[in-house]
């Protein structure tokens, strides 16, 4: 659902499926980042959000409620996350992370948004987590191991709140791995793959 130009500093955040003339994009400026409402036709851009940090990355949930900011301090050695309870609310700091060479990144909420679905390649045990927005816990979903960055997320079929089942990582050719390999979905691309191998 995310896709970053890395060059010009933008970044995809949200289709907003029952809004057929705009999605929600971001911008990091050389200080903060901006959400803002693209209408698809025009190219105009509607304001929504500034990040509560320099240099933010801004995630917005499946409602197209920006919600979410991650961001490190200038030296790194403390991780951020900020949250929005609605989008008429102030951002709040949510989790800080003390670790100088923690390396977190967000993805993605849960279907019912109550979630945040991430990858901590810092952890003892490097993989994707999800962290309870009420209860500030963390839990363990999915093994990553070796240094192959990870490329892309796999979603299931739900167009309006999709769920992260997977991944593909390149670690000297493309591989595929899912959470629960006996998802209906992950049986869908198995077949696929078996019927057109390489």
């Amino acid at each position: 659902r995310q896709s970053i130009d890395y060059e010009r500093g933008y970044q995809f955040l949200d289709m907003l499926p029952n809004d057929d003339k705009h999605i929600l994009i971001s911008h990091v400026d050389n200080t903060y980042t901006y959400a803002y409402k693209l209408n698809v036709y025009t190219g105009k851009k509607q304001v929504l959000e500034k990040s509560p940090e320099k240099h933010a990355v801004l995630l917005a949930d499946h409602t197209g409620h920006v919600k979410l900011a991650t961001s490190y301090n200038e030296d790194g050695s403390k991780f951020k996350i900020h949250i929005k309870a609605n989008p008429e609310s102030e951002w709040e700091l949510f989790k800080e992370y003390d670790e100088k060479n923690i390396k977190m990144q967000a993805y993605n909420f849960s279907p019912d948004n109550s979630k945040l679905i991430y990858f901590d390649q810092s952890a003892p045990k490097p993989g994707i987590y999800s962290l309870d927005l009420s209860s500030k816990e963390s839990s363990f979903i999915h093994a990553v191991e070796g240094d192959a960055q990870i490329r892309s997320n796999i979603y299931d079929f739900n167009y309006e709140s999709p769920e992260i089942i997977g991944f593909t990582r390149m670690p000297g050719y493309l591989e595929t791995e899912f959470f629960d390999p006996s998802h209906p979905v992950a049986k869908i691309y198995r077949s696929l793959f078996n019927s057109f191998q390489g």
